[in-house]
């Protein structure tokens, strides 16, 4: 009886191999396709919120994620870098000639050299605009624009023979199509090389830093591209180089204004232009010299991040991100509530929410950037406190709004406030910069709203009309 006891006891003990094998090949794959359900439903629903925003600025949905791939691989404000692009001047379009009398003549080039006659067209159409007699300061010669020397080694007279169309475009011709099998196809290092000579290529290793070589590789492909030619850049890849370039010059004049410091004239004009941005503003100026421009820019990007934030936070799916359900229920009925738009306080990342955080209570959030980032009043108001809290906040200032609702700013330091006690001051005024004054682990503006004293969840406010 015992021993019979014993074994049953052992069965239920161990479990059957055969029963783990039947849960494991239905509980694996089911867990599988939710996981993979849910990627793909989250996917979805961000890209609708991306072409969203995207709509309401009247941009291409993939426009609008290049500048936020671009920006984030410059470390700039992609809504900045955005307005940039859009307010700077493009280049007007050329009206290229539908055909020439020189037809023949790169027809039998285009064939001899094995090269696209619609480059050739093209690299003609730039240099001499088809003039078959022209000559340049520096000495080109004829419709490609041959240097004497070019002439001579195609056994061309500089001032007879090289001004022969057919001799010209035929010498021309076969430069580049050497030129392109010398650089394996590549376009842009042939076409710097033609322009500015193999030395300087090869001696930068890559487009010489010339500004009209810099130039000639941006316009050739563009009228190659016109004049219906093939192996050129897309118009999306086109679009992409046009504005990483656009960052690295950004970037690069913002590394110098930030290295000349308060010697830079901009930085010292820059206090009687609100809101801005610091260098960054600086280095839009320094690209146009135009601070009705850089206004426009700022104005525009402004309003691209509050598009973006008041669409975010509607497209949560939450009773409190919709317009009929604030936040704070008591001001549904309230009629003593301001009625403007809240904007954000700075550029950054959230780093943390309002909220139980490390067992107590986090009254505002965090929005981590860079030392120096500016720090803006979110609504119009009057400054009432400029503090100091060592072990806390560091040093911090209250602007109350009016009617019961006041804005907190936290971990600045004392030397980067930029009002005091009494000033009035305007939604997108610069009130600070950013630092990490306080009890702080990095460079992060803490931010808080108060209703009637209660502090509230600033998400739930920013980026919305109360």
């Amino acid at each position: 009886m015992e021993s019979s006891i014993h074994r049953r006891i052992a069965l239920i003990k161990k479990p059957s191999w055969k029963w783990i094998i039947i849960c494991s090949l239905i509980v694996i794959p089911f867990i599988t396709f939710v996981t993979i359900t849910s990627v793909t439903i989250y996917s979805v629903i961000a890209r609708m919120k991306e072409t969203e925003t995207a709509q309401s600025f009247g941009i291409d949905p993939a426009l609008m994620l290049l500048y936020k791939e671009i920006a984030d691989q410059h470390q700039l404000p992609w809504a900045f870098l955005a307005a940039l692009d859009q307010n700077l001047p493009k280049a007007k379009a050329v009206m290229l000639p539908r055909a020439s009398k020189f037809e023949m003549e790169i027809e039998s080039a285009a064939q001899k050299f094995s090269v696209d006659p619609a480059l050739i067209r093209a690299i003609i159409q730039q240099e001499s605009n088809w003039n078959p007699k022209a000559k340049s300061s520096a000495g080109a010669r004829g419709l490609m624009q041959l240097m004497p020397v070019n002439c001579k080694a195609f056994n061309l007279d500089p001032d007879t023979t090289c001004l022969d169309p057919l001799s010209n475009v035929m010498a021309g011709t076969e430069m580049i199509s050497r030129l392109l099998t010398k650089y394996n196809g590549n376009l842009e290092l042939a076409l710097a090389a033609y322009n500015a000579g193999e030395g300087n290529v090869e001696k930068h290793k890559g487009v010489p830093p010339f500004k009209e070589t810099q130039n000639y590789v941006k316009k050739i492909p563009v009228l190659y591209k016109e004049y219906g030619g093939k192996g050129t850049l897309s118009k999306e890849e086109a679009q992409k180089k046009e504005i990483e370039e656009l960052a690295n010059r950004l970037k690069e004049a913002r590394v110098k204004v930030d290295q000349a410091g308060d010697s830079n004239k901009c930085m010292k004009e820059l206090t009687r232009h609100t809101p801005n941005r610091g260098s960054l503003t600086c280095a839009a100026y320094s690209l146009q010299s135009n601070w009705v421009f850089v206004e426009r820019v700022e104005n525009q990007a402004r309003a691209y991040e509050q598009e973006v934030w008041k669409i975010t936070s509607n497209s949560n799916g939450t009773e409190a991100a919709k317009e009929t359900s604030p936040a704070n229920p008591s001001m549904e009925t309230s009629k003593n509530q301001p009625s403007v738009g809240m904007i954000w306080p700075c550029e950054g990342t959230v780093t943390s929410r309002f909220g139980p955080r490390w067992g107590r209570s986090h009254k505002g959030i965090d929005i981590a950037n860079r030392k120096g980032t500016p720090i803006y009043s979110v609504l119009d108001g009057k400054v009432t406190s400029v503090k100091s809290d060592p072990g806390g906040y560091g040093h911090y200032l209250i602007i109350d709004h009016g009617k019961g609702l006041s804005s907190l700013y936290a971990h600045m330091y004392a030397g980067d406030i930029h009002v005091k006690v009494g000033d009035q001051v305007k939604k997108g005024q610069r009130i600070a910069s950013m630092g990490s004054d306080g009890n702080s682990t990095g460079p992060h503006l803490h931010f808080e709203i108060h209703i009637n004293g209660v502090s509230m969840d600033p998400m739930q406010y920013i980026g919305k009309k109360i």
